[in-house]
């Protein structure tokens, strides 16, 4: 199975971040996950453990603080499939 890229990452991130925008708000991978869609930390962890079921790969806890955007979070998950840290 070949690993996703970054792209098809962000979009899965987008749309299990979906629930959380405002109507008409266009996510995109500059957007700021906490500060832009205003969700608090325990919904942040909800949205990396979908994205960790999807993938099958796990985030380590510390990684979780420098994810800000959704390329940030896109850009972390590619590099744990592909086995970088």
């Amino acid at each position: 199975m070949a690993i996703p890229d970054s792209k098809t990452i962000a979009a899965a991130v987008m749309e299990a971040l979906e629930p959380f925008s405002r109507p008409g708000q266009v996510l995109g991978r500059d957007t700021d996950i906490m500060a832009d869609l205003e969700i608090d930390s325990v919904a942040v962890l909800d949205v990396v453990m979908v994205i960790e079921d999807k993938y099958d790969v796990s985030v380590p806890l510390e990684l979780v603080p420098k994810i800000k955007t959704i390329g940030d979070f896109a850009d972390q998950i590619a590099a744990l499939l592909a086995g970088e840290k």
